[in-house]
């Protein structure tokens, strides 16, 4: 086993930090847009309820 320097072992840790912070980052992204989508829906069924389609 080969032993690792100091910073190769602080250049890991800022791959795999970054690599953390792009997964919460596309994360964040897909939570936002889940919720874009949501909204837009909630308004589609609005418009449809105001039409007359349905009567809940």
């Amino acid at each position: 086993m080969e032993d690792i320097t100091e910073d190769q072992a602080a250049a890991n840790y800022r791959v795999t930090a970054g690599e953390l912070r792009q997964f919460v980052e596309r994360f964040e992204r897909l939570e936002a847009e889940k919720k874009d989508i949501a909204d837009q829906q909630k308004e589609v069924m609005a418009e449809a309820k105001a039409r007359g389609f349905f009567y809940h």
